[in-house]
C-alpha cells in the first residue's frame, strides 16, 4: 500500500521550518519540518486522525505559553524569584519515533533533577534549560548519559551543552547565538558531543568573535576573579605548562594548579587541555 505525502494529500497545506503558532491552523511535525494547514480545510474527523497520528502536535501548540519559551524567543526577562544560573542544552534527533516523544520527556524529567524546562521547537530538535547546582553533569557524564538513552530508545542524537549565564542575561540573544554555533558545527561535524569549545574554535577560523554578545557575557563570568586573565595569558603563553606558567607568574605551583581546579570545577572547562585554553584566551581578549 502507498501512502502519499501529506502535501499531495492536502495541497491547501504549506510547510515551515518553525511551528505555526495560529489557533486556526493545524501544525504537524513532518519530515524535519512542520505541516501547516487550516482547520477549516479539514473534517473534525480527519483533525481527529492526524493528531492520533502525530501525537507531539498537542505540546507545539502549548509551547508558545510556555514560560521558558517566552525567555527564550520573546525576550522574557527572569525575576528575583528564579535566580540563579542556566545552560540550554540543545539536542538534535537524527531519527525520533513520535511514539516515545512523551517517555523521552519523562525520563529527561528524572535522571535530570535540575531540568527545569524541556521544549521541543521542531520535530527533530529539544531544548533542555537546566539550572546550575554544585553537582552539576559535566561533559563526560552528559556525553555518557546521552549515548545511553539513545541505546534505550533506537534514536542518534548530537547534543550541544551551552555555558551557565546567570539569571540576568537576555537569554534570547544567548539562545539564538549558541543556536547558530551549534547548527554551523552538525553541517561540518558528526560528533555525538559538541562542546563549547569545539564551536568557538570553529566559529574563530571564519568569523568575527567580536559579533558574539554570548562570549562577552562569558568573559564577564570567567574573568569576574581579579588575576585571572593574567593566568590565562601566562598559560596560553607557555602551553599549558603548569611548571613554567607558574615561574612566569611568580606564583607557587599548587596555588597555580588550585586556581585551574576551581575554574574548571566552576565552568566545566579543563586549562590543561590546549582546546579549552585557546577558547578562554580568545576570550580574554574581547572587550567585554
Amino acid at each position: 500500500m502507498q501512502i502519499l505525502p501529506l502535501e499531495q494529500i492536502y495541497a491547501e497545506g504549506f510547510i515551515k521550518d518553525e511551528p505555526l503558532f495560529n489557533k486556526d491552523f493545524l501544525c504537524i511535525p513532518y519530515k524535519g519540518k512542520f505541516f501547516c494547514i487550516e482547520k477549516q480545510k479539514l473534517s473534525v474527523t480527519e483533525q481527529k486522525l492526524l493528531l492520533t497520528l502525530y501525537p507531539n502536535v498537542a505540546p507545539l501548540y502549548e509551547l508558545e505559553r510556555k514560560f521558558w519559551y517566552q525567555v527564550l524567543f520573546k525576550h522574557t526577562r527572569l525575576s528575583e524569584k528564579d535566580a540563579g544560573e542556566y545552560r540550554i542544552i540543545q539536542v538534535q534527533f537524527k531519527r525520533m519515533d513520535d511514539s516515545i516523544y512523551h517517555s523521552w520527556i519523562q525520563t529527561m524529567e528524572t535522571i535530570l533533577p535540575n531540568l527545569v524546562d524541556c521544549l521541543f521547537v521542531s520535530s527533530n530538535q529539544a531544548l533542555l534549560i537546566d539550572k546550575r547546582t554544585e553537582n552539576y553533569y559535566q561533559k563526560e557524564e552528559l556525553h555518557g548519559l546521552f549515548t545511553a538513552l539513545d541505546d534505550d530508545f533506537a534514536t542518534f542524537t548530537q547534543i550541544f551543552v551551552g555555558a551557565f549565564y546567570p539569571s540576568e542575561v537576555d537569554f534570547t540573544k544567548i539562545y539564538r547565538e549558541e543556536s547558530r554555533l551549534f547548527q554551523e558545527m552538525l553541517v561540518e561535524n558528526p560528533k555525538k558531543y559538541l562542546s563549547l569549545s569545539d564551536c568557538v574554535l570553529y566559529l574563530a577560523t571564519s568569523q568575527d568573535l567580536t559579533n558574539y554578545e554570548s562570549l562577552k557575557e562569558l568573559g564577564k563570568i570567567f574573568f569576574a576573579e581579579e588575576g585571572m586573565k593574567e593566568v590565562i595569558h601566562a598559560l596560553w603563553k607557555n602551553q599549558a605548562n603548569v611548571s613554567s606558567t607558574a615561574k612566569d607568574l611568580f606564583m607557587h605551583r599548587n596555588t597555580l594548579l588550585y586556581k585551574m581546579e576551581k575554574f574548571q570545577q566552576r565552568f566545566d572547562l579543563n586549562l590543561k587541555e590546549l582546546n579549552d585554553l585557546l577558547m578562554v584566551y580568545l576570550i580574554s581578549n574581547l572587550k567585554f
